[in-house]
């Protein structure tokens, strides 16, 4: 995981000279953003990832309502140091 891998990187004394990008923006994560060992994390809403497909199965189980399109996107943001 990010976690295991930002403290070998830093074991090995490799933060000053890799650039990591990570996924998520979880408390871990953004420690090691304002460490300056990772360099950004590209965060993707997954709790709404979750509650999504499941309010559109209930809504076409409960009502034989179908999807109201085929493609649901959700936004994905990129954070660095400066935006936490």
């Amino acid at each position: 995981g990010v976690y295991g891998g930002c403290r070998a990187v830093l074991a090995a004394g490799l933060d000053k000279s890799l650039h990591i990008l990570a996924f998520d923006n979880v408390p871990t994560t953004g420690a090691f953003i304002k460490e300056g060992v990772i360099a950004a994390t590209i965060c993707q809403q997954p709790r709404l990832q979750g509650e999504k497909p499941l309010d559109i199965l209930f809504d076409y189980l409960s009502t034989g309502e179908p999807p109201v399109t085929e493609y649901h996107y959700v936004a994905v943001d990129i954070r660095i140091k400066e935006n936490l």
